[in-house]
């Protein structure tokens, strides 16, 4: 994937979470401030949910890419944080693969095939 898809595909993601009424707080893209690094890793986009007092973490991959090691830790790693304070404390964070269009079917075995927990992990073909 060159430079300018995965850029299209963090602004639809950027996108579709702020439909949902999210405030992306930090994003690869543009004019946003770089999201940081939670545990070494670090998403396309975080958002927030004022009303549910919960962060959402975004990211873009290439199935292309996807089985490579550092995908696979970083997708290990991101989907399976918690809130540390505030109302939803221990609340696992909502997790959002954005990925190209018609490659969902890749994508799922792929989470399967490595034990990614499916409850707060969702794809969405951007």
């Amino acid at each position: 994937m060159s430079d300018l898809e995965n850029n299209e595909l963090v602004k639809n993601l950027i996108d579709e979470f702020q439909a949902s009424g999210l405030e992306v707080t930090s994003a690869n893209y543009g004019g946003f401030k770089k999201p940081h690094a939670i545990k070494d890793q670090r998403p396309d986009v975080i958002a927030w949910d004022s009303d549910k007092q919960l962060y959402y973490l975004g990211l873009v991959a290439d199935p292309e890419k996807i089985d490579l090691e550092n995908m696979d830790n970083k997708l290990k790693i991101l989907s399976n944080l918690v809130m540390d304070v505030g109302s939803t404390q221990n609340a696992r964070l909502p997790f959002y693969l954005g990925i190209p269009k018609g490659n969902v079917d890749d994508v799922t075995k792929m989470l399967d095939d490595n034990n990614i927990p499916r409850d707060n992990v969702f794809t969405i073909e951007l």
